[in-house]
């Protein structure tokens, strides 16, 4: 497994997420030695953010590379405010080579089967969640889903609606979006021969699409 450090990022812009609720926060980093690494807030709505944390606190780093994406937890050690810095810990980052597959915007209606939590009756059901795509490829697909935290690593069962018909896949949860807030990016775990072929097919659907609606902006200007 590729690592690299976090001193590789100082002086860059990178992208903290906060688990529990999926929100995507920007901040530089100021300097990484030893165990510890220091980050600074890039607007006000980090600044607040980084306030309310309480030492221990875990959190997700996201940034991105010239040849991939550097990804990791992270640990908060402090804040302190009249510096604005926020201390966390100094783990080496896993780097993710960029996909093979090119995604294409796309919002494609899918159901997503999740686990009911312990306060449903009667407990340990599941139900179907109403999301939408962000992306879309051969490989996998950005999924919006508001009001329900997936855990990287996890498997679902998710219903996408082609265009041509629904499609049953099962997906495995890569993590949160990076700067999209209940979104979380998927890859395609089992998919059958046939949905591959329906998949396909949405996708050049959506390519034409995208390249019809270019030329029209164009021509109308």
């Amino acid at each position: 497994m590729d690592r690299r450090e976090i001193y590789s990022l100082t002086g860059s812009i990178v992208r903290i997420a906060a688990p529990d609720d999926g929100a995507v926060l920007l901040f530089s980093v100021e300097s990484a030695a030893d165990t510890s690494a220091v980050l600074r807030p890039c607007n006000r709505e980090s600044r607040d953010f980084a306030a309310g944390l309480e030492p221990g606190a875990s959190l997700q780093l996201t940034a991105g590379a010239s040849d991939g994406v550097l990804h990791g937890r992270l640990r908060v050690t402090r804040w302190s405010a009249g510096q604005r810095m926020l201390v966390v810990d100094n783990p080496s980052l896993e780097f993710t080579q960029r996909r093979e597959a090119y995604r294409v915007p796309a919002t494609v209606a899918v159901d997503v089967l999740v686990a009911d939590d312990e306060t449903t009756d009667p407990p340990g059901g599941a139900r179907l969640v109403r999301g939408t795509t962000r992306d879309l490829s051969q490989g996998g697909c950005a999924i919006a889903l508001p009001g329900v935290a997936l855990v990287r690593g996890q498997l679902l069962v998710i219903v996408l609606h082609t265009e041509r018909q629904p499609i049953l896949l099962v997906v495995e949860v890569l993590g949160p979006q990076p700067d999209v807030r209940h979104t979380y990016r998927t890859r395609f775990h089992q998919v059958t021969p046939f949905d591959q072929t329906v998949l396909a097919a949405e996708l050049r659907r959506l390519e034409v699409a995208k390249v019809s609606t270019g030329r029209n902006m164009v021509a109308s200007r």
